[in-house]
């Protein structure tokens, strides 16, 4: 009776892993545990305002930066850290200085540092035990997608993924012709909160692979992964669960095609698959050779950079919190370092140099009243530089 038992739920377990693996839904939460934890003292000086959030299993996993926009915070991106880490990936989550007045030479130059420095054993050898230093990402959403691309500059990641990018003073379509790396990029419908008739131009013009992809019916407000309430506004209308779930979809396949030569994540990027999916528009796939080897994230003790001020405190890898069973929503809708608006793409601002600058300081934030005001109606700020 036991063996009969043991074999029937052997079987059961079986035809359940084959029907998943036959209709894998890259929308879903994965089923890997992770945990949250903050960095370690000094991981990136001045900044304590991170989130690491790596699997619970031993092994060395892929590392993804994630980057919020615009007047955003961290909360802003943990939605989407949360479900990419369900997948069996580290992801750190910054909050970049001055979101009202984003310096893109700053945060471009702090995400190559959070590269070197997860990647740095001699520094950090807790972390960099979690971490494959030859699979390296680059994600970043409005502005953090323009601070993505300059840093992919000069520090190539594996791959860039960039949801609904804006630029600024045309540093974006000058970096792009000197991205060699595999670009996946999501576009929403032009509105105020974006200029894609200008990004869209040019996104293409990388020396490596390339796959555009619209969501359609998609805003701005769909390219972050938390719901802020003004932003369906000013934004050409609010976030929607099935737009979102879209761009989950496709942004974890791409990772596990590249990265772990998923046939079935390879198959939705074909691009009969990609023109057969309704619910997408404005698809393109270029096939190019990517950069060479891998990204050269070990490279010692990078120079800190400064993050607008605060202190680091050291919770190690120990984890805060249990993602076990992660959500695909951060509970913190409206409330981050950032502000609780739309995201408005790069500030006009901030300084105009591309991300090859190693920047070492930060101008201290000073907030007027107007700045106050115009991070709760965005619209009023942010048309002159999307």
């Amino acid at each position: 009776m036991l063996r009969r038992s043991i074999t029937s739920s052997a079987f059961l377990a079986g035809l359940l892993a084959s029907s998943s693996a036959l209709a894998a839904n890259f929308a879903q939460p994965g089923p890997v545990a992770f945990t949250e934890a903050a960095p370690p003292t000094g991981f990136l000086p001045g900044n304590s305002d991170i989130s690491v959030i790596a699997p619970t299993a031993a092994g060395q996993y892929p590392l993804v930066v994630a980057t919020h926009g615009w007047s955003a915070g961290r909360v802003n991106q943990m939605g989407w850290a949360r479900h990419i880490a369900s997948y069996g990936y580290v992801v750190i989550v910054p909050g970049m200085p001055n979101p009202l007045q984003p310096d893109q030479a700053v945060w471009s130059a702090n995400i190559r540092t959070i590269a070197q420095n997860a990647t740095n054993a001699s520094l950090f050898p807790q972390l960099a035990a979690k971490i494959d230093k030859t699979k390296i990402v680059y994600e970043g959403f409005s502005a953090g997608g323009l601070a993505s691309t300059l840093a992919a500059k000069t520090l190539a990641p594996t791959l860039l993924v960039l949801l609904d990018p804006v630029d600024n003073n045309n540093q974006g379509a000058t970096a792009m012709p000197s991205i060699c790396s595999p670009v996946l990029s999501f576009f929403t419908a032009p509105s105020a909160c974006n200029n894609q008739l200008g990004w869209s131009a040019y996104a293409s013009t990388g020396t490596g692979p390339f796959v555009r992809i619209g969501v359609k019916a998609s805003t701005h407000c769909d390219g972050e992964d938390d719901a802020r309430a003004l932003c369906g506004t000013f934004c050409g209308g609010a976030a929607k669960t099935a737009n979102r779930d879209n761009i989950r979809k496709y942004m974890v396949a791409y990772l596990e095609w590249k990265l772990r030569g998923n046939a079935e994540a390879a198959a939705l990027f074909a691009p009969s698959a990609l023109s057969a999916d309704t619910a997408l528009e404005g698809t393109s796939v270029v096939d190019r050779p990517a950069c060479g080897g891998s990204p050269a994230v070990d490279a010692g003790a990078p120079a800190p950079v400064d993050a607008g001020g605060g202190t680091s405190t050291d919770a190690g890898l120990p984890p805060v919190s249990d993602g076990g069973a992660p959500s695909t929503e951060d509970a913190g809708t409206t409330a981050d370092a950032g502000s609780s608006n739309v995201d408005g793409g790069a500030s006009d601002g901030g300084t105009t140099a591309d991300g090859g600058c190693a920047c070492s300081t930060v101008r201290a934030a000073k907030l007027s009243p107007l700045a106050l005001l115009l991070a709760l109606v965005p619209f009023a700020r942010r048309r002159r530089s999307r």
